[in-house]
């Protein structure tokens, strides 16, 4: 919840990946993570996706900070425009930035998409995160220019095929 409250008070939506914040407020999270857990991810009000999803924590067992959110879509899917859409999601929470949080995620994520069936990730970033552009320019990420995403305030990737 203090991760939920990070968000907001920084002016953005709660990152919860589609868990209702009502459900994560009582903590019923049964329903969520066991739809992680068999990859359905049949929840209220969303399409199945095949998603993987990891939280990254940190502190000792039992007394977790959440640093973020990572998410890997396994199969592309095509928006209503007809557009691949993005395959990896990296959320850090607001008071974590700034500090290697996203890049360790990323570099975490891309052989796992990899391993996953994913040969090029496509990753979109806040046209403000310089960090994270750069990142991705030095892992020779290609910009890909869809209107969608400008639209968005964002600018689309593709990774390029592992040597």
């Amino acid at each position: 919840m203090e991760a939920m409250a990070d968000y907001a008070a920084a002016g953005e939506e709660p990152d919860a990946d589609g868990l209702p914040l009502d459900d994560l407020r009582l903590g019923n999270l049964g329903p969520y993570t066991t739809s992680l857990c068999v990859n359905d991810g049949t929840r209220y009000g969303v399409d199945p996706l095949r998603p993987s999803v990891w939280w990254y924590l940190t502190g000792p067992k039992g007394d977790h900070d959440y640093l973020g959110r990572m998410a890997i879509r396994h199969e592309p899917v095509n928006d209503i425009l007809g557009e691949a859409g993005s395959q990896l999601w990296i959320s850090v929470r607001p008071s974590m930035r700034r500090l290697g949080v996203g890049t360790a995620m990323l570099t975490a994520a891309i052989p796992l998409a990899r391993a996953n069936g994913v040969p090029h990730p496509r990753i979109e970033v806040r046209c403000n995160n310089t960090a994270a552009q750069h990142f991705l320019e030095h892992l020779g990420a290609e910009r890909v220019r869809v209107p969608r995403a400008a639209r968005a305030g964002r600018i689309r990737y593709v990774l390029p095929e592992a040597p």
